[in-house]
């Protein structure tokens, strides 16, 4: 029979202890089985995007964890998102500069709430004011959005400006005229730019030189507006020039008187000549009318009372238009030689008098040649005439007596016939001729110039000048 077979124990274990070794495996395995629980749940939040300003459509792309992806414009809520690291970058908007920086990288953390804020600012826009010609510098007004409001003069570049619709006056510049609109409005796109453009007209009038006697090489300076500037020498039309005040400067001739600068103010669309006589320092014997009638020019610009009554024979006489009659009752129809002598020491004196009733008149400063111009030739008078069958011719004038700038400036203009005679005179033993006046007929304008821009002007005739001095 076999032998009844046991199981080998180790000699160092015994049954006893098979048990306890047992238990403590599956305790063990217990209390392993006791600790182990799910791992944590995955947490979500919310991503916020916030654009500013809040009305623009600005495009953004978001990137996370686990390859999230998301792309949209404008503000934005996101909720559910894992929690992680994101980056989000701001695109591009034409007119606007993008926020910096344009990639952007936070946590968002558990539960938590997190914000991308982007500012986009406005780009540069750029306004350019160019007024033609640049010389004058014209003056402007700019209007923009927002209550913007620039003033300048001339060309410029204006920058960092909002975009919208801006709008441009052109100002008024002495002898210029404003641009045709002399407004403009346009549209500014954000980081564009735009020119307003406007060319100013000239307002021009038509000026020239007149030197008498012709061919003494008198030389002169005429300026004027807008840094206007030239000489000559003798006649010249200057042509078009801008309105405005001129004035002349006359050179030095040898032998001769140089005549005073003066000045005048060129209108729109008129014609003026600066007119001068240069005198000789000693007057010229009068054997010819020409010298004659140059000689009377003198006695005016030097306003020489001796010089002119040497050239009046005794028996002159001025004869008046009725209109001056009428106005001076108590001068008559004419002035014998006496009393043009008078008339003229006290109009040539320089000094305030008093006319017949002691009212003062006021002093003459200069008298101005601004034409002398011989119409007819010198010829006998018919036998009808006032002064008839006498040598004669007929001269466009044009005077202007000046009284100082608390006086109106008088002004002369039309036509004086003048009346001559001579005699002989013995001079170095030779006979020669010897010309004086014996007559004026004054038949110059005589009308208030009610239409004119200068109120400081009246228009009156050459016989009410004389009779202010009566």
């Amino acid at each position: 029979m076999r032998p009844l077979m046991r199981p080998w124990v180790h000699p160092r274990v015994r049954p006893s202890h098979l048990f306890p070794v047992a238990a403590l495996a599956c305790l063990l395995v217990g209390l392993a089985a006791c600790d182990s629980t799910e791992p944590n749940a995955p947490q979500f939040g919310t991503i916020a995007i916030q654009v500013a300003p809040d009305s623009l459509a600005a495009p953004w792309q978001l990137a996370g964890p686990y390859g999230i992806s998301r792309s949209g414009t404008g503000a934005a809520t996101l909720p559910n998102k894992s929690a992680g690291s994101y980056t989000l970058t701001w695109g591009a908007v034409p007119g606007w500069h993008a926020p910096a920086p344009q990639a952007v990288t936070q946590t968002l953390d558990g539960d938590d709430t997190l914000v991308f804020s982007g500012q986009y600012a406005p780009a540069v826009a750029t306004i350019t004011i160019d007024a033609e010609p640049d010389r004058i510098a014209a003056p402007w007004q700019l209007y923009g959005p927002e209550g913007l409001v620039e003033e300048g003069a001339g060309d410029l570049v204006i920058s960092d400006l909002p975009p919208g619709n801006y709008h441009v006056n052109w100002l008024q510049t002495a002898s210029w005229r404003r641009p045709d609109p002399d407004t403009e409005t346009l549209t500014l796109v954000a980081g564009s730019a735009l020119t307003f453009s406007g060319t100013y007209v000239p307002i021009t009038g038509h000026l020239s030189v007149n030197v008498t006697p012709d061919g003494i090489g008198a030389s002169w300076l005429v300026t004027g507006p807008d840094g206007f500037s030239q000489a000559g020498v003798e006649d010249q039309d200057l042509g078009e020039v801008l309105i405005g005040e001129y004035t002349v400067t006359w050179g030095d001739v040898e032998a001769y008187y140089t005549p005073e600068a003066y000045s005048w103010d060129v209108a729109e669309g008129a014609a003026f000549t600066f007119s001068v006589h240069y005198e000789t320092l000693a007057l010229p014997f009068p054997d010819n009318t020409g010298i004659l009638m140059s000689n009377f020019l003198t006695s005016y610009s030097r306003m020489s009372a001796g010089d002119y009554a040497a050239l009046l024979h005794p028996d002159f006489v001025t004869i008046l238009q009725p209109s001056t009659v009428a106005q001076f009752p108590d001068v008559g129809p004419t002035l014998d030689a006496v009393e043009e002598r008078r008339i003229h020491e006290r109009m040539f004196s320089g000094h305030l008098v008093t006319d017949p009733n002691g009212a003062p008149v006021p002093a003459v400063e200069r008298i101005m040649i601004n034409g002398f111009m011989q119409n007819t030739v010198w010829d006998l008078s018919p036998a009808d005439d006032p002064i008839p069958n006498t040598l004669c011719a007929s001269y466009y004038v044009a005077f202007s007596v000046d009284r100082g700038q608390n006086h109106t400036l008088l002004r002369v203009d039309g036509t004086i016939r003048f009346y001559a005679t001579y005699r002989d005179s013995l001079v170095d033993g030779v006979n020669r001729p010897y010309y004086q006046l014996v007559g004026q007929l004054d038949q110059t304008n005589g009308d208030k110039d009610a239409g004119a821009a200068d109120k400081a002007v009246e228009r009156v005739n050459w016989g009410s000048v004389k009779a202010l001095f009566r």
